[in-house]
């Protein structure tokens, strides 16, 4: 397991696996093994390719899921965080983060096709989750439940939030826009 720790003393060597031998200093690979340190170099390898934009959609999902299983919660996050496309996938999520606090337990979910709230919700939980990970299908088939008369507006109109599913529906476009420009 990749920790906070072990990503510390690979920067301290600016990743370079050859440093603590030079300056002396050995006992480090007790702390981080040869196997750690060349998985760390290539998660660093995957990020730089994916922030120049020379990776496919697949190829940044199974990176970010290489990350979350191999790293810790906060070495993964650290990491994640350097994505650019990350960073964006996770405006997202707050965008639907919005629309579930918006989301009563008595919403009038009929029009959107859902029995109850609760049904709504979990789906919507799914899609977050989903999100989270750089699912580039989940997040085409959100872009389905804002276009006019779907889900999101439907919900928001029979429940009085109407503005907000605007202003929400706008910030989801730019950002849809920015991710598949990379």
């Amino acid at each position: 397991m990749i920790t906070l720790a072990k990503l510390t003393i690979f920067n301290a060597y600016d990743g370079n696996i050859d440093g603590p031998t030079r300056m002396g200093r050995q006992s480090v690979f007790q702390e981080i093994s040869s196997d750690e340190w060349h998985l760390i170099t290539g998660m660093y390898q995957d990020i730089s390719i994916i922030n120049q934009n020379k990776a496919s959609n697949d190829f940044i999902e199974k990176a970010v899921k290489n990350i979350c299983t191999i790293c810790d919660n906060e070495s993964s996050l650290l990491l994640l965080n350097q994505l650019n496309v990350y960073k964006l996938f996770d405006q997202v999520v707050n965008v639907l983060m919005s629309i579930k606090s918006l989301t009563k337990s008595d919403a009038d979910t009929t029009y959107a096709g859902f029995d109850d709230a609760a049904s709504f919700i979990e789906e919507l939980d799914f899609d977050i989750a989903a999100l989270k990970m750089c699912d580039f299908t989940t997040l085409d088939n959100v872009k389905i439940e804002f276009l006019p008369t779907s889900t999101y507006q439907e919900l928001s109109m029979s429940n009085g939030w109407s503005n907000q599913y605007l202003r929400l529906s706008k910030e989801f476009d730019q950002l849809y826009k920015m991710i598949y420009i990379k």
